[in-house]
């Protein structure tokens, strides 16, 4: 993967942790948006925005949890070729520090299509613990100089498989604890 671009605010990966994308603010969706007609498909994930700086090799699940300020759901939309053409954050940030906290592994998210609940999943879908594919993120990155900026948003690879979107659907990802968000698509 090439160097950040310059006016990048994070990354999407892979469900295996690979980088997939660098995000930038112009792809970032409005809640309820309707989606452009080159939208193929939907894909639920959850998103760490950073609080600390994050650059391999030698980071860990642990030590990329560590350097997350909140976790929120997500979702991305993708074309044909599978590339991001937007993401949406849900509106409820939980952070990752507080006693008691929210378990990444178990955090499910329902996938409903104009009312019908057609995947589900949890974090542990995401290669066991999400915080994996944010360290396989930091450790790929960091010997080409690229460090996971504080304030950066990695949304952490699908949680189910892409959603495909048909005209005039309406799409929400009902997460557990992370509060819901949806698009509709375009007719």
């Amino acid at each position: 993967m090439s160097a950040p671009i310059a006016d990048a605010v994070g990354l999407a990966l892979g469900p295996d942790g690979l980088i997939t994308e660098y995000l930038t603010a112009a792809a970032e969706l409005a809640p309820d948006v309707a989606l452009p007609p080159e939208v193929a498909t939907v894909t639920p994930s959850l998103a760490f925005l950073l609080g600390d700086p994050l650059r391999g090799p030698g980071v860990t699940s642990a030590g990329a949890l560590a350097g997350v300020r909140s976790v929120h759901g997500a979702l991305t939309v993708q074309d044909d070729g599978g590339r991001v053409r937007g993401f949406l954050t849900g509106p409820v940030g939980v952070a990752t520090d507080r006693p008691g906290g929210l378990d990444l592994t178990l955090e499910g998210v329902l996938v409903v299509v104009d009312g019908a609940v057609v995947d589900s999943a949890t974090g542990a879908a995401v290669l066991g613990h999400p915080a994996r594919a944010l360290a396989a993120a930091a450790n790929a990155l960091g010997p080409q100089g690229v460090t996971l900026e504080r304030g950066w948003l990695v949304l952490t690879g699908g949680l189910t498989a892409p959603v495909p979107v048909r005209p005039g659907a309406v799409i929400a990802c009902e997460y557990t604890h992370l509060g819901a968000l949806g698009v509709r698509a375009g007719a």
